[in-house]
């Protein structure tokens, strides 16, 4: 296992600090508050420093406010719910469910250390790497699991296992990179949707690239200027898991796997780290909520498609103001606001508890589908399981939006064709 809370080499410290100064810092050079603290707390007046010891100007900067205006263009409003007068869930309602779920489907806790990733399982975000666990849920969004895996074990075939580094382990996202778009469609095709994630795969791996290739450079100036002769730092060839020493400028082929890097991200507060995985082309508020949940380990209660029916039936979310559960004291909550998953995820994730989100997350996942009253095709938790109980069965206000595409429907469809077959006849 890969221990990614131990401590790290000097060489890759300096990197990840040169590159948080960058990130952290406005186009003029003004550092961008990461925490309600220091955003509150006064400037103080720092000393003054000689001209030849002052430092070179921010390898990497971004606007102020880029922050806010890309958390806002998803509706994201951290710890503050878009539904302030829907009182649900309460502490004491999560604790209730997590104790239900957990009495079936066992207790389900976050690993103090994140496991190797898996090679025939792409998982939704459980791995060491950044980078690695944010093409993974690329991969495994709006699809089955299976046909996720299919579509990652044609990566790992055509492309590769990468040996080195905090990525060692899983596919060779470096010759993803480097290969032709028609390469990667062609390797992931299977697993449906492949010309749609391909595409946003090459293009999340090609900025990642140039966004670090463009701080090695700097980081390179710096050391010049400052004689700290780490020239070569960037150029590290990997020689044990986690560790970097320097190598020759010259060497760009060490290099290359670990400008194919989003450790940084470690150091940035989860608002931030979330507006960063929003930047990427492809990337939703449920993936950068996985991302942030599964790899950074951050308190974040991602809604994925179980979470969020469940919730519903749960009433843990207002009703869409267009379903047949909506009331008068529900539309007067919601004020005509669509209940999408992102507007969900924005109450939800201020609602429950921090730590619940992680368990109550990988519960409702699981739930969702293995019990069969649950099922998105079972609206109203017929028995189609032979007996099966249900656990929430007391809690669940199942709606019958699903109804027209799910079972019952289903059946409805064909009793219909029969009737028409009769009458036509």
């Amino acid at each position: 296992m890969h221990d990614i809370t131990g401590p790290i080499s000097p060489s890759l410290r300096l990197l990840r600090d040169a590159i948080m100064t960058g990130i952290q810092t406005s186009w003029d050079g003004i550092p961008i508050p990461t925490s309600a603290e220091h955003a509150t707390s006064p400037l103080k007046q720092a000393p003054e420093i000689p001209q030849s010891q002052q430092p070179p100007p921010p390898l990497l900067t971004f606007p102020l406010g880029t922050r806010e205006r890309t958390l806002r263009k998803y509706g994201v409003t951290p710890g503050i719910t878009p539904f302030p007068a829907w009182p649900a869930p309460s502490p004491e309602q999560c604790e209730e469910v997590n104790r239900l779920l957990t009495s079936v489907h066992g207790e389900l806790k976050q690993p103090d250390i994140i496991p190797m990733p898996s090679l025939e399982v792409v998982t939704c975000g459980e791995v060491p790497s950044v980078l690695d666990a944010l093409l993974r849920t690329v991969i495994s969004s709006a699809v089955t699991v299976s046909s996720a895996a299919n579509a990652f074990k044609g990566l790992v075939k055509r492309f590769g296992v990468q040996k080195h580094g905090i990525g060692s382990g899983s596919v060779d996202w470096n010759k993803v990179r480097q290969a032709s778009l028609d390469e990667v469609f062609q390797a992931m095709k299977i697993g449906g949707l492949g010309l749609v994630k391909s595409t946003n795969i090459k293009a999340i791996l090609d900025m990642v690239y140039n966004d670090n290739k463009k701080m090695r450079v700097g980081i390179q100036e710096t050391a010049k200027k400052q004689g700290s002769g780490l020239d070569g730092i960037l150029s590290a060839t990997h020689k044990e898991e986690g560790e970097i020493t320097t190598g020759d400028d010259d060497d760009d082929d060490g290099a290359e796997e670990y400008l194919l890097s989003l450790e940084h991200l470690r150091d940035l507060s989860t608002e931030d780290a979330m507006a960063h995985l929003l930047g990427y082309p492809g990337i939703g508020i449920k993936i950068a909520a996985c991302v942030l949940l599964f790899c950074l380990q951050r308190p974040c209660f991602a809604v994925d498609t179980h979470v969020f029916r469940l919730c519903r039936w749960l009433r843990w979310i207002p009703p869409d103001p267009t379903s047949n559960e909506s009331s008068v004291e529900s539309d007067a909550v919601i004020r005509g606001k669509k209940v999408t998953t992102e507007v969900a995820f924005t109450h939800l994730d201020a609602r429950v508890p921090d730590h619940l989100k992680y368990s109550l997350h990988q519960l409702f996942f699981t739930h969702g589908r293995k019990c069969l009253k649950c099922a998105p095709v079972n609206a109203r938790g017929v028995d189609i399981g032979g007996g099966e109980y249900c656990i929430l069965e007391k809690l669940l206000t199942r709606s019958r939006r699903e109804e027209d595409r799910g079972l019952l429907g289903k059946r409805k469809r064909k009793r219909k064709r029969k009737r028409d077959h009769e009458e036509d006849s």
